[in-house]
């Protein structure tokens, strides 16, 4: 072989190598981009699913507090619900209205509509009118207020009879609620 054919061997040699090295090189490169790729991807994937994981958890936590708090609520509801009267003691209700009436000088008139869900209670509606002076007005409440029922008034309208003076008459709607029974 002569020097030149020695010298194109080597440098023929010397690119194929360096060619080599190139293509291994880059071969190398695109491996570890797709491998990089790859693991964003699933590192994004992770960390969708730890926080889908987080929510479920906060999920959970809120169900087991809303049971939690269901048993809490639902011990007050029955000991609230022990408290209200039953629809047969209305009964006693009436009588008893009548009796504190008849001592204030007040014409008293009730009117029992039936019963009514509000607010997950049972509960009377009842029309009323009463006719009298204020403080005999006055008086009948205090004493219905000490009574062992639970009144809601919805609505009232406040008027003077004009045939009899200091008489006014006092009329509305309300609810009186019940033991809901099961």
């Amino acid at each position: 072989m002569t020097i030149n054919n020695k010298k194109s061997y080597k440098w023929i040699l010397f690119f194929r190598h360096s060619l080599l090295y190139f293509l291994i090189v880059l071969l190398l490169f695109s491996i570890l981009f797709f491998l990089m790729s790859l693991l964003n991807e699933t590192s994004k994937k992770l960390s969708l699913a730890q926080r889908k994981i987080r929510e479920e958890q906060c999920l959970l936590e809120n169900i087991v507090s809303l049971t939690n708090e269901k048993k809490e609520a639902k011990k007050y509801y029955q000991s609230l619900n022990s408290l209200l009267p039953s629809e047969d003691d209305i009964l006693f209700l009436s009588h008893k209205i009548e009796e504190i009436s008849s001592g204030k000088d007040i014409k008293v008139n009730f009117d029992f509509k039936g019963t009514e869900e509000k607010n997950h209670l049972k509960a009377f509606v009842v029309n009323f009118s009463l006719v009298g002076s204020e403080e005999g007005i006055l008086d009948f409440f205090k004493e219905v207020e000490k009574l062992p029922f639970f009144f809601s008034i919805e609505k009232f309208n406040l008027s003077r009879e004009e045939e009899k003076e200091g008489k006014i008459i006092l009329s509305g709607s309300g609810l009186i609620f019940l033991k809901k029974e099961k």
